[in-house]
């Protein structure tokens, strides 16, 4: 069976490459059309770099032990050739059907060329508009009441899906860190995919950005669930990254704060079939405060809800990150655990569209985002 799956997987590849390359020679000979009347030699060169960009994202799905200093800067660009060409490309279609249209079935004398201008100038804003689109950061305030509340409302702000690694680095968690703090928590919890990669190797000034972690304030504490992408309990730089960051890391475990019960779900594919029934983690819970459960994807929020929780944090999602994978995370997940804050019974579910960005650096349609709820008494 493996085999088999082996075989269909490098069949995928094989075609998956090879429509790239033709959409991509489409894109570079559209595009250089739009600045000359023999568009053959650049057209050729630009797919050459598409190409490159191609390969190179595909490439970037490898473990390195080192990476080169180029790393950090190709993979930003290949990024955003990889959103160019998808808007490229959709506006590229949708105009020539207008132009099939016009010229061909009403008959009306119009020149290919502003078609191909058009396409050219969306393709290129929609990029550009979703690279600076990834890099603003947006404050979503959800209100959660709940009756084992007594006292004062506790304020937690959820990050999620930083991918710290070639791209998100320092300067991006110092402006993640002052914006957080400035919503003055008193809980922080982290639900998954700290980092990009399965090991803190990608990520550029660890240690700076380690540092830039631990200014985070939050008089009950910074707390922090894995992801997918994040490495196992063995793995001794992630380790040693968390605790230079002053995170404390709770998958499986149950945590007391002044406020609530802090419950952590691994989110490491090695670890996901191991997990610990979540009643058995919930043991000592007592009915004198909030139950909350961070588990980095929702489709795994069903446990937690049969379990009782009052809250559930998670991630994953990136509510799709662009358009059109935007409609495939929703089918997917479904509009409730796609995004945003829903009610399952009497359990209250908090889905971050992620504070980072995973590999292309844009976002359309969707927003990076910082979650502040405040946790009060009904």
């Amino acid at each position: 069976m493996k085999k088999a799956e082996t075989k269909l997987e490098k069949i995928t590849a094989y075609v998956s490459l090879i429509i790239s390359e033709i959409c991509c020679w489409i894109s570079a000979h559209s595009t250089a059309r739009v600045f000359t009347k023999r568009p053959v030699l650049p057209g050729f060169i630009l797919f050459l770099a598409g190409t490159f960009c191609i390969l190179f994202q595909g490439w970037t799905r490898l473990e390195l032990e080192k990476y080169p200093f180029w790393y950090s800067a190709a993979v930003y660009i290949s990024g955003a050739y990889i959103g160019y060409l998808l808007y490229h490309l959709s506006s590229l279609l949708v105009l020539n059907i207008v132009y099939f249209l016009l010229h061909f079935i009403f008959r009306i004398p119009v020149s290919h060329y502003p078609f191909a201008v058009l396409a050219f100038i969306i393709g290129l804003t929609v990029c550009v508009y979703g690279l600076i689109r990834a890099q603003l950061l947006t404050v979503v305030h959800y209100t959660v009441k709940s009756k084992k509340m007594s006292g004062r409302p506790c304020r937690i702000v959820q990050l999620s899906d930083l991918h710290i690694g070639s791209v998100i680095g320092p300067r991006t968690i110092r402006r993640i860190v002052r914006i957080t703090n400035s919503l003055h928590p008193d809980l922080i919890v982290i639900t998954g995919d700290l980092v990009n990669k399965k090991s803190t190797a990608e990520c550029r000034g660890i240690e700076k950005t380690a540092a830039e972690l631990a200014e985070l304030n939050a008089k009950d504490g910074v707390f922090a669930c894995t992801g997918n992408h994040d490495p196992g309990p063995d793995n001794t730089a992630f380790r040693d990254f968390l605790r230079m960051a002053h995170i404390q890391k709770i998958d499986e475990t149950l945590t007391e704060t002044p406020s609530v019960w802090l419950a952590g779900r691994s989110g490491n594919e090695k670890e996901i079939k191991t997990r610990k029934p979540l009643s058995e983690i919930l043991t000592p819970v007592s009915s004198d405060r909030p139950v909350v459960v961070l588990d980095h994807s929702p489709s795994r929020a069903e446990d937690a809800v049969r379990c009782g929780a009052d809250l559930i944090f998670c991630g994953h999602t990136h509510a799709g990150q662009f358009f059109p994978c935007t409609w495939f995370t929703k089918k997917y997940y479904g509009a409730d655990r796609n995004h945003g804050m829903s009610r399952v019974r009497d359990t209250t579910l908090i889905v971050s569209a992620g504070t980072g960005f995973f590999q292309a650096p844009f976002r359309v349609g969707t927003r990076s985002e910082i979650c502040c709820i405040d946790l009060k008494a009904e």
